[in-house]
C-alpha cells in the first residue's frame, strides 16, 4: 500500500527548468530520501524515506529549475557531498546538514539531462545542446567545500542524452545527439577518437563485463 506521497511543486515550490515533467532517479542514502524539486527555495531535499517528513531543504539563489540528472554522492576529505546540476549548472550539498557548499553555473540552455560523474574529488558535469563537458575538482577548506575548474565547458565533449560513462580514465559517450560515439581523457578532455557508428539517431552508452554497449534511438 501507498506509504506517502509528495508534490514536489505544491510542499517545496519547485519546477522544472524545461518544459519536461520530472525524471530523475531519487537517491537512498540510509534513512534518507535525496531528490530535486528544483527553484530556490528547495532546490534539494533530504526527506525520511519512511515517513516523507522533511529532514532539510537545500536553497541555491536563482536556480531555474530541476534537470533531468541524478544525484550522485562523492567524498571530499571525510565529508560527503550530494552533488547534482540543475538548469543552472552543477551543485555540492553537505549530506548531513543540507548546506549548499559550491555551484558551478551555465548559461541556460534547452535542458540539462545526462547525470555528473564523479571519480574521488572529481566532477565531470556533461551538458547537451552543443553546450560541452566541463571537469571540476572539489577541496576541502576548513568544514567547507570549494572547486576549481580542471577545464572549462568543451564542446567536444556535449553529450544531449544517453549519458556518459567512466571506465579507468577514460570518458565515452554520444556527441551531443550526433550518433557518433567518442573517447575523451577524463583529466584533459582531449579526445582519443570520434566514429560515426552503425546505428541511427541519438546513441545511449552504457558498460558492463569489459564491453561497451551502444544503443541507437
Amino acid at each position: 500500500k501507498m506509504l506517502w506521497t509528495i508534490d514536489l511543486r505544491e510542499q517545496f515550490a519547485g519546477d522544472k527548468a524545461d518544459i519536461w515533467g520530472y525524471s530523475e532517479s531519487v537517491l537512498i542514502d540510509g534513512d534518507k530520501l535525496v531528490c530535486t524539486p528544483g527553484r530556490p527555495r528547495a532546490t534539494m531535499v533530504a526527506l525520511d524515506k519512511k515517513t516523507g517528513k522533511e529532514i532539510w531543504a537545500s536553497s541555491r539563489n536563482n536556480d531555474i529549475g530541476a534537470g533531468h540528472g541524478s544525484v550522485v554522492i562523492s567524498k571530499v576529505g571525510d565529508k560527503k557531498v550530494y552533488v547534482q546540476t540543475t538548469g543552472s549548472g552543477a551543485m555540492g550539498v553537505d549530506a548531513e546538514s543540507g548546506k549548499l557548499l559550491w555551484e558551478y553555473g551555465i548559461e541556460k540552455t534547452t535542458a540539462v539531462i545526462p547525470t555528473v560523474i564523479v571519480r574521488d574529488d572529481l566532477v565531470f558535469m556533461p551538458v547537451g545542446y552543443a553546450r560541452g563537458g566541463a571537469l571540476l575538482r572539489q577541496k576541502l577548506e576548513g568544514d567547507s567545500v570549494t572547486i576549481e575548474e580542471v577545464y572549462g565547458l568543451n564542446t567536444s565533449l556535449a553529450n544531449k542524452h544517453g549519458g556518459v560513462v567512466l571506465v579507468g580514465d577514460h570518458l565515452y559517450g554520444d556527441s551531443d545527439d550526433k550518433g557518433m560515439p567518442f573517447c575523451a581523457k577524463l583529466e584533459t578532455g582531449d579526445v582519443v577518437w570520434k566514429e560515426r557508428g552503425p546505428g541511427k539517431g541519438s546513441a545511449s552508452i552504457a558498460v558492463a563485463d569489459g564491453h561497451l554497449y551502444i544503443r541507437y534511438s
